[in-house]
């Protein structure tokens, strides 16, 4: 009868062994799930902010570039001109650009097209761009939004005066907040009129 008392005891041993080791491993797995998720959220957040903050720089360099673009190809920065409907006074935050006037065969006419660059009064964080084309031009008269989530627009001149100036100095910063994560970006650089 001992030998039986034994063998059971031994069941019962190997039995409450097996649980205790169930319960450990069960314990094991539910805190390595709970890392792995809190790896993938932050994972998650992490690409999250690394997209918006390349959106945030791409809103910033289209912006320059846009009026880089109209720079070059300038042949003055102008004052008290009205393009496509909107009066502008070239400063330090607006600035019209008179460009010779080029038909969709690339021949110069004669006469101007203006285009000018402002932060919309109704929505500040957008900054858009004004165009006035002449008969005849390639371009399209028009207000095109070129940045969006716009935080800040500065303008600087190589002159006292803007009428008078070859080259800008262009800031833009964008910036937005989705969720928890914020983005910003500043960009800063002289465009030049290359055609003065």
């Amino acid at each position: 009868m001992r030998d039986n008392d034994i063998r059971a005891g031994a069941r019962t041993d190997e039995r409450g062994g097996l649980l205790l080791e169930l319960v450990v491993v069960t314990a094991v797995v539910g805190i390595l799930s709970l890392a792995i998720g809190e790896m993938t959220v932050a994972l998650i957040r992490f690409e999250r902010h690394e997209a918006l903050t390349a959106e945030t720089q791409r809103r910033a360099a289209t912006g320059i570039e846009s009026i880089r673009e109209a720079a070059k190809g300038a042949n003055a920065v102008v004052t008290n001109q009205t393009v496509n409907g909107q009066t502008y006074v070239s400063g330090t935050s607006t600035v019209a650009f008179a460009l010779p006037v080029v038909n969709s065969g690339g021949t110069i006419l004669a006469g101007n097209d203006y285009i000018g660059f402002r932060r919309d009064a109704a929505d500040p964080t957008l900054l858009l761009q004004d165009i006035q084309a002449a008969a005849g031009s390639v371009r399209r008269t028009g207000t095109f939004t070129i940045a969006s989530f716009v935080n800040a627009f500065r303008l600087g001149y190589n002159t006292s005066t803007p009428i008078e100036a070859s080259a800008i100095k262009v800031y833009l910063e964008t910036g937005e907040t989705v969720g928890s994560s914020t983005a910003r970006f500043a960009l800063s650089t002289w465009v030049l009129l290359e055609n003065k």
